[in-house]
């Protein structure tokens, strides 16, 4: 993945992960429909 566009990922990812309570459960999977690559 380029650097630019690891950033906005990442946001993405910790946007979507504090949906669910704990340390993984939260975590999306790069299949979920709200990461948008």
């Amino acid at each position: 993945m380029p650097v630019e566009k690891m950033l906005p990922f990442a946001a993405q990812v910790a946007a979507c992960s504090c949906r669910a309570l704990g340390a993984r459960t939260g975590l999306p999977h790069l299949t979920d429909p709200r990461l948008s690559l």
